[in-house]
């Protein structure tokens, strides 16, 4: 690749030459460092109110479960930064979310079976 270059959509004709791009990757979540560490705070708050709460109940075989799988999606969410279900986790990442059915009047949404 020699260049990046900006391009007119109608003519298909370079305009000017493009010394930065981002490319961001084609998920639904993007997260950065600073997302990443939000995220995983908040996963161990829960991860810790659940175990207390099975802990205090006898039920000590769900906290331990509980225990091993945010252990193993911490480790991910540490090592890789991002893997195959980290959609499931947006909660944790960003304080507000919507869908595309946020953008309709609620009259309008409906499905049928």
């Amino acid at each position: 690749m020699d260049s990046i270059r900006a391009m007119n959509v109608e003519s298909q004709r370079s305009i000017d030459k493009v010394d930065h791009v981002e490319i961001f990757p084609s998920r639904e979540v993007i997260v950065n460092k600073e997302r990443i560490a939000g995220a995983i705070n908040r996963i161990k708050m829960d991860r810790d109110k659940m175990v207390k709460a099975f802990e205090k109940n006898s039920k000590l075989e769900e906290a331990e479960r509980i225990k091993q799988s945010t252990t193993t999606i911490l480790d991910k969410m540490t090592h890789q930064k991002t893997f195959n279900g980290i959609e499931g986790f947006v909660e944790y990442f960003y304080e507000e979310t919507v869908s595309f059915l946020d953008y309709f009047e609620k009259r309008y949404v409906g499905f049928r079976g």
